[in-house]
């Protein structure tokens, strides 16, 4: 390989990193768009901070990480992918604030369970075990 040659791979391999690192960019841009988050403008962000459960009564502490106000709609638990037990709720949550939503549930200790909180553009889960 001579000298020129020698350049002329490098240019190369320095052109392909660079359109794969142009490339990239254009696309992490273009799925932030589509998927509705973009810089600081959370939207409506729910999660689910703690769930606990004690003889039948479930507690869920659900927070709004957003910057808009939020407003569950309902919140249920479900098991193999049937329904265990729901609610109800129309609880708005100011951005930052937090919540607690309680529900009569029997569940069975060391069964895996999934707790949904469902808001107006999104949804939370949170898999637990009790006791």
């Amino acid at each position: 390989m001579t000298l020129t040659g020698f350049y002329k791979t490098i240019i190369g391999v320095a052109t392909t990193v660079l359109v794969v690192i142009v490339v990239s960019t254009v696309l992490y841009y273009w799925l932030l768009t589509i998927s509705g988050y973009t810089g600081q403008d959370r939207g409506v962000a729910v999660s689910i901070e703690t769930v606990s459960y004690n003889e039948g009564a479930l507690e869920v502490t659900v927070r709004n990480n957003g910057n808009t106000k939020a407003t569950v709609k309902y919140t249920h638990v479900e098991a193999y992918g049937n329904t265990i037990c729901s609610t109800g709720t129309h609880i708005t949550l100011e951005p930052g604030e937090s919540n607690t939503i309680k529900l009569d549930c029997n569940l069975k200790k060391q069964q895996t369970y999934t707790v949904k909180i469902a808001v107006e553009g999104g949804e939370a889960r949170y898999v637990f075990k009790p006791g």
